[in-house]
């Protein structure tokens, strides 16, 4: 399902954040941030606490360069997540990134005192330590994690290396498809959206096949009013005969009411069986 799709179903249906936390993913990756950031909010407000909104809550936040926002809401996720350590390690990027070096080096020392074994935590502190001018921004190796969403060794992209966390169903990097030996666990329903074609290829072909048969049928109504104007002396010699000529002004003014009552019957159907929410109203038509 194509993203502007979610984004109109949820639209719709506003309850569903199930629906809601996958838009606001889908966004994030399409580097629509502050759509994104929308969503989040929602979702924190809304929806049940999880620790993954936070992440890409303060994660949006970083990539719109709100660092102190993400440096809240982040430390206010491990107090609720004391043990999370990824929550620790996207606050000690933040802080680097934003300057704030000694904090940095502090987070750092509180995931390798959690962690003795975690692999950076030891070059890092020393790292931000033993250097007083502000690291430079592809120093940080940002791209060997999700943008700080989790940056504990995940599925590493076949195609450009970077790792992405299990969330994720293309690199955050490159788009590419990933592998995560996990694709058994995808439901039903989302190997069913991806099959349906998007709504504006369904419009457009539909379209361009209604306006095709309104051609050819204003042609053969036309051909067929000629002939049975300019055979004024022609005798019938069968039903078909009659159905074809002398019944053609019926036949055509019938096929000229039809062609509004179809959208008419379509509209009480949907009304009828209570789907009218679900069909585009430029579809039925």
């Amino acid at each position: 399902m194509e993203i502007w799709d979610i984004a109109r179903y949820v639209e719709d249906h506003p309850e569903d954040f199930e629906k809601r936390w996958r838009l606001a993913k889908k966004l994030y990756m399409a580097w629509e941030y502050r759509l994104a950031l929308e969503h989040l909010q929602i979702l924190k407000q809304e929806w049940q606490e999880r620790v993954n909104i936070v992440r890409y809550l303060a994660a949006t936040y970083y990539r719109l360069g709100r660092y102190d926002e993400a440096t809240e809401e982040l430390t206010q996720a491990i107090e609720q997540w004391p043990q999370e350590i990824g929550l620790r390690e996207q606050l000690a990027r933040v802080l680097e990134i934003a300057g704030k070096r000694e904090q940095a080096a502090t987070a750092w020392e509180t995931i390798q005192n959690l962690d003795p074994h975690h692999p950076i935590a030891r070059s890092a502190v020393n790292r931000l330590r033993s250097k007083q001018e502000d690291t430079p921004s592809s120093n940080l190796k940002l791209g060997e994690s999700d943008s700080g969403i989790d940056l504990s060794p995940a599925n590493v992209c076949p195609n450009c290396g970077a790792q992405n966390s299990d969330e994720f169903d293309r690199c955050w990097q490159c788009h590419a498809p990933i592998d995560s030996g996990a694709s058994s666990q995808t439901s039903e329903l989302e190997d069913e959206e991806r099959a349906n074609l998007p709504m504006e290829t369904l419009v457009l072909v539909g379209g361009i096949f209604s306006v095709i048969l309104l051609i050819v049928d204003v042609f053969l109504a036309i051909q067929l009013l000629w002939f049975n104007h300019t055979s004024i002396n022609y005798v019938p010699n069968s039903f078909w005969d009659v159905y074809s000529y002398e019944l053609s002004a019926t036949r055509v003014i019938s096929g000229a009411l039809l062609l509004f009552w179809w959208p008419i019957s379509l509209w009480i159907t949907a009304f009828i069986l209570r789907i009218h929410n679900t069909t585009p109203p430029v579809l039925i038509n």
